[in-house]
Protein backbone atom coordinates (compact mmCIF):
# COMPACT_ATOMS: atom_id res chain seq x y z
CA UNK A 1 0.00 0.00 0.00
CA UNK A 2 2.97 2.27 0.60
CA UNK A 3 4.14 1.96 -2.75
CA UNK A 4 1.22 2.62 -4.21
CA UNK A 5 -0.65 5.04 -2.20
CA UNK A 6 -2.94 2.94 -1.67
CA UNK A 7 -5.17 0.00 -2.97
CA UNK A 8 -9.26 -1.16 -3.17
CA UNK A 9 -10.48 -4.32 -1.15
CA UNK A 10 -9.77 -6.26 -4.53
CA UNK A 11 -5.94 -5.54 -4.36
CA UNK A 12 -5.48 -5.74 -0.84
CA UNK A 13 -7.01 -9.02 -0.99
CA UNK A 14 -5.31 -10.32 -3.83
CA UNK A 15 -1.79 -9.07 -2.03
CA UNK A 16 -2.46 -10.74 1.31
CA UNK A 17 -3.99 -13.84 -0.24
CA UNK A 18 -6.59 -13.94 3.09
CA UNK A 19 -10.31 -14.87 3.64
CA UNK A 20 -11.99 -12.19 2.26
CA UNK A 21 -13.85 -11.85 5.44
CA UNK A 22 -10.85 -11.82 8.18
CA UNK A 23 -9.44 -9.24 5.43
CA UNK A 24 -12.87 -6.84 6.21
CA UNK A 25 -12.88 -7.61 9.82
CA UNK A 26 -9.10 -6.66 9.94
CA UNK A 27 -10.24 -3.15 7.62
CA UNK A 28 -12.76 -2.67 9.74
CA UNK A 29 -10.19 -2.51 12.85
CA UNK A 30 -7.49 -0.49 11.09
CA UNK A 31 -10.30 1.88 10.09
CA UNK A 32 -11.98 2.40 13.92
CA UNK A 33 -7.88 2.65 15.39
CA UNK A 34 -7.76 5.55 12.84
CA UNK A 35 -4.73 3.86 11.02
CA UNK A 36 -6.54 3.07 7.60
CA UNK A 37 -8.57 6.11 5.37
CA UNK A 38 -11.31 5.48 2.97
CA UNK A 39 -11.92 7.06 0.11
CA UNK A 40 -15.43 6.03 -1.89
CA UNK A 41 -14.10 6.09 -5.84
CA UNK A 42 -17.10 5.27 -8.60
CA UNK A 43 -16.71 1.26 -8.28
CA UNK A 44 -15.10 0.65 -4.88
CA UNK A 45 -13.76 2.01 -2.05
CA UNK A 46 -10.42 3.42 -1.56
CA UNK A 47 -8.04 2.54 1.37
CA UNK A 48 -5.17 4.73 2.17
CA UNK A 49 -2.27 4.23 5.22
CA UNK A 50 -3.04 7.07 7.67
CA UNK A 51 1.05 7.75 8.17
CA UNK A 52 0.42 10.34 11.10
CA UNK A 53 -1.69 7.66 12.63
CA UNK A 54 0.29 4.85 12.55
CA UNK A 55 3.32 7.25 13.62
CA UNK A 56 1.75 7.85 16.89
CA UNK A 57 0.56 3.87 17.21
CA UNK A 58 3.74 2.84 16.50
CA UNK A 59 5.43 5.13 19.87
CA UNK A 60 2.95 4.09 22.17
CA UNK A 61 3.11 0.50 21.29
CA UNK A 62 7.56 1.33 21.50
CA UNK A 63 6.49 2.88 24.82
CA UNK A 64 4.00 0.56 26.14
CA UNK A 65 6.77 -2.35 25.31
CA UNK A 66 9.52 -0.50 27.34
CA UNK A 67 7.24 -0.02 30.36
CA UNK A 68 6.34 -3.89 30.15
CA UNK A 69 10.21 -4.77 30.25
CA UNK A 70 10.51 -2.38 33.25
CA UNK A 71 7.88 -4.12 34.79
CA UNK A 72 9.45 -7.34 33.67
CA UNK A 73 13.37 -6.20 35.36
CA UNK A 74 11.77 -5.45 38.62
CA UNK A 75 9.74 -8.02 39.14
CA UNK A 76 12.69 -10.64 38.50
CA UNK A 77 15.21 -7.88 40.54
CA UNK A 78 12.52 -8.22 43.94
CA UNK A 79 12.81 -12.02 43.91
Amino acid sequence: MRKRGGGTFHDILLSLKINAQDLERQLQQLIAAGALKTRKKTTATYYTLNQGRLSTISKVAGRLNELRLEGVKRSSSGK
